[in-house]
């Protein structure tokens, strides 16, 4: 009467050893469901020239900090640098200047000035972004509470909204050095004007604006 309940203990043993092996085994890699680890963010964006941009993530968009400054279309082809003001003025293709053109002296802290024609060319900014169109500009300043208040808020190191003036279309000269920033949107309304937004030094405001393409103003550039 023993024999059976040894037989019985020994395959209970037996499925013991084998269930213990199989909770044992390395998982092969083929065999790896996991999901893969999330990418880092990139925190810089750089353009055709070399110039590396710090960025900023606000609400769903991914910002440049800093102004773009480069001189070249995304192709690879020069964009002109106009310091003549009766020639900037008469201009109906793209072009860039420095403010004051004065590139150490302003370039490097507050980017480049450009003309809409350069805006509208859809060539300026590096692969994976775009000059901030108006709806762009909308999403950022309903984000930090409407353009009654968003303009100081985008002055803080977050964004650095600097007042890096820019070149006048009627005045036929460089302007509001350290008291405005004027940026281009990449929105046309007409077909010699786009759309703006202007912060100034002594106030909180993001102003909407629209301006003629033979103005010269900053971009700043979304992630696509």
């Amino acid at each position: 009467m023993k024999k059976p309940l040894k037989i019985a203990q020994s395959l209970f043993i037996s499925m013991l050893l084998l269930i213990n092996v199989g909770c044992n085994k390395e998982v092969d890699a083929d065999d790896d469901t996991s999901t893969p680890p999330t990418p880092p963010v990139a925190t810089t964006a750089t353009d055709i020239d070399g110039n590396v941009y710090n960025t900023v993530t606000i609400g769903t968009q991914t910002w440049m900090k800093e102004n773009l400054k480069v001189t070249k279309f995304n192709n690879g082809t020069s964009l002109p640098m106009v310091v003549d003001h009766p020639t900037w003025m008469g201009l109906t293709t793209p072009a860039y200047c420095w403010y004051n053109d004065d590139y150490n002296a302003y370039g490097v802290e507050y980017g480049a000035l450009y003309n809409g024609y350069a805006i509208n060319s859809g060539n300026l900014a590096p692969a994976g972004w775009h000059v901030a169109t108006e709806a762009d500009w909308d999403v950022l300043s309903n984000y930090l509470g409407g353009n009654s208040v968003s303009g100081g808020k985008l002055k803080e190191v977050g964004f650095t909204a600097l007042g890096g003036g820019y070149r006048s279309a009627s005045l036929s000269s460089y302007t509001f050095n350290k008291e405005t920033g004027l940026w281009w949107t990449s929105t046309s309304i007409s077909a010699t004007q786009n759309t703006t937004r202007a912060i100034y030094y002594d106030i909180n405001d993001l102003q909407p604006g629209q301006y003629p393409w033979a103005t010269g103003c900053a971009v700043r550039c979304v992630k696509d």
